[in-house]
């Protein structure tokens, strides 16, 4: 798995960077949160995934990143976008490893009405 806020340096440079290009599921979450601790398996097992399903699969923990959690617009935790092609989707549906594989695999996010540019986090805030 990798760290979304290492990758980035922490600093997100207005959509220029490559990890708003490639195929990510990004999770914002806090290891204070219960729900986040309580997700954090399936993450993790989900994230054993990604090489099947040609995606990156990213944390960022917003205790050490506050600012992320800003530009993400995290109201709770844990939050998860998917991004590719520079369109961030909210991802609110169940959190069981067998959703978030066939969301990705079945490219349920097409269905989801992408953020719109003036409040993504790819955007100047």
């Amino acid at each position: 798995m990798l760290s979304i806020s290492s990758l980035v340096g922490g600093v997100y440079l207005f959509g220029h960077l490559e990890i708003f290009r490639i195929n990510t599921f990004h999770n914002n979450m806090a290891p204070w949160c219960p729900a986040c601790r309580g997700f954090t398996a399936t993450w993790n097992k989900f994230s054993d995934w990604s090489k099947d399903l040609d995606i990156k699969v990213g944390v960022v923990d917003v205790t050490e990143n506050p600012g992320l959690s800003g530009r993400f617009l995290v109201g709770a935790l844990p939050t998860i976008y998917h991004i590719k092609d520079g369109q961030f989707r909210q991802y609110k549906s169940s959190r069981k490893e067998n959703d978030l594989i066939s969301f990705v695999d079945e490219k349920k996010w097409q269905d989801i009405e992408p953020i719109p540019w003036y409040i993504s986090p790819a955007s100047i805030q």
